[in-house]
């Protein structure tokens, strides 16, 4: 129909459904998920329920382990393909400690316009407002010229090789493109869009000394494998270099964590014989398994020139590769697109900052898909108090439902 604003139309049928938006928000937040040590499996049954409920066709629950479910579903336009995803992980980091929560972790209580909760940002609120998005579509009876497929997915907080991982490499999930829901704020909410993730390179420090009895440390000359482990800790972010491209999405370079965890000694009395840190590196894109290794070990081995004692080793733990797509992506072009119309700015492009599951669509499936694009701050996630601001959730579902019928478009 000639002049028919069907954006104008799309976002008032999200803001007709405002409060379900939010209270389902809120439901999902008071089903705890937490991973590790947890389960998505009562997560998925309300998610389930509210697809269904809206009219989503085909949705099913998968499982590569008893209740480690991912949920997928399908809004079916007047053609099978182009399919396009909606991505987002139901699972959580744990709680944790509670002190520093001021509100319960699953109460989903709403606070000065900011939803709180474990998931809250990260990211219950994304599958909340993909699902609702998608019920919009519905409402005001739009046919999208393709096929949206919703994926709530499992295991993003420990990997993703129950979620999408498992999904993409062995179910063979494939799309012509996703948006996956991370959230992207960093100084305000919902800033960035970003076209790129960074990987992980966890590597422990093992360092060996003279387990013996600690009164006599000084005249036997022991060698104490925790003040060993120190100096190198000490030095680690300033002397350890890394080589790389500069990168105009990540500006800093990778990310050094030294010491993210410590263990070692046996007991008072006893000198530490083995000394051991956990080191946590976010890598860009471009980096290397391969380099990075040889870079550390090049590192140690000036270590071990300078102090004939030190008996260090680096041993690699976790490797997750980072990915990219081009700011050019059709994908790309129509979340940028939605924002603007949304939000009356663009949105900056940037690179995430972590890791997330985009980098299995990307890199196994071989299709674009956008790495972070949803409400919140980052820095709020897996922390007390974890909260979303209320008005960018119901952004956020204008947003996705915009950029699926722009991406897929209208038939």
């Amino acid at each position: 129909m000639a002049g028919y604003d069907w954006q104008e139309d799309l976002m008032g049928a999200v803001d007709r459904r405002r409060d379900e938006l939010i209270d389902f928000t809120r439901e999902l937040v008071r089903v705890p998920s937490e991973n590790p040590g947890g389960s998505e499996a009562e997560v998925a049954k309300v998610i389930v329920a509210k697809m269904k409920d809206i009219g989503v066709e085909k949705v099913e629950v998968l499982e590569k382990e008893r209740d480690r479910s991912n949920v997928l579903g399908n809004i079916t336009g007047s053609k099978k393909d182009p399919l396009l995803i909606l991505n987002a992980h139901i699972d959580t980091k744990p709680v944790g400690e509670k002190q520093g929560w001021s509100v319960d972790p699953f109460s989903g209580e709403i606070r000065d316009g900011e939803l709180y909760g474990r998931g809250a940002v990260d990211m219950k609120a994304t599958a909340a407002a993909m699902i609702i998005g998608a019920a919009a579509i519905k409402d005001v009876g739009l046919t999208p010229s393709g096929t949206i497929q919703l994926a709530m997915t499992a295991d993003e907080e420990t990997g993703g090789g129950l979620g999408v991982g498992w999904l993409v490499m062995e179910k063979g999930l494939r799309a012509d493109a996703a948006i996956v829901g991370e959230p992207s704020g960093v100084e305000e909410p919902f800033e960035y869009l970003d076209i790129s993730t960074r990987g992980v390179y966890a590597f422990d420090l093992v360092v060996r000394g003279s387990q013996m009895h600690s009164s006599l440390s000084d005249i036997k000359g022991g060698v104490n494998s925790s003040v060993k482990l120190s100096k190198v800790l000490s030095g680690m972010q300033s002397d350890l270099k890394l080589r790389h491209e500069p990168s105009r999405l990540y500006p800093q370079g990778p990310t050094i964590n030294p010491g993210v965890f410590l263990k070692g000694g046996v007991w008072y009395g006893v000198l530490p014989g083995l000394s051991v840190a956990g080191n946590d590196i976010r890598i860009l894109p471009s980096m290397s398994k391969e380099r990075i290794a040889e870079d550390i070990e090049h590192w140690l081995d000036k270590l071990r020139a300078e102090d004939s004692k030190l008996d260090v080793a680096a041993e690699l733990k976790l490797w997750v590769e980072g990915a990219e797509i081009s700011e050019q992506e059709p994908i790309v072009k129509a979340c940028f697109n939605s924002y603007q119309r949304v939000f009356g700015r663009e949105p900056k492009i940037g690179g995430f900052p972590g890791g997330v599951d985009a980098r299995f669509m990307i890199n196994q499936g071989k299709f674009p898909a956008v790495p972070a694009f949803g409400p919140g701050f980052l820095h709020v996630a897996h922390g007390p108090d974890e909260r979303v601001p209320v008005e960018d959730v119901v952004r956020a579902a204008k947003i996705y439902a915009m950029a699926s019928l722009e991406y897929l478009g209208v038939s």
